[in-house]
């Protein structure tokens, strides 16, 4: 899938299953979809809950960090990707640092 494909479905989510003011994906399913459904951790059904600078959200990850973050409040979809397996474990530090500092931009 190309980023702009990856920010569609973003916001579908973001629009609670809506596109273009016609409900295509139920509202229910949205919500089951992104709600904790274990115990122990935040993962919904492939959507995982996210709190970050105090905003909660929720994102997507696909293999070689290919992800969509989802942040209601913020009226916000961020998509990233990186193609290089090998820096997977820098490449998920760096996102969450840009993440972050994005959050706190358009918070203030």
């Amino acid at each position: 899938m190309r980023s702009r494909d990856l920010c569609k479905l973003g916001q579908l989510y973001l629009n609670q299953g809506k596109w273009n003011g016609k409900q295509i994906v139920s509202q229910r399913w949205i919500k089951q979809s992104t709600q904790a459904h274990h115990s122990n951790s935040d993962y919904g059904y492939h959507w995982q809950r996210i709190s970050l600078n105090n905003h909660f959200g929720f994102f997507a990850s696909g293999f070689g960090l290919q992800k969509i973050f989802v942040f209601p409040k913020l009226d916000l979809v961020v998509v990233m990707t990186q193609q290089h397996y090998e820096t997977m474990p820098e490449g998920e530090k760096w996102a969450k640092q840009f993440l972050t500092k994005l959050l706190a931009t358009i918070a203030n």
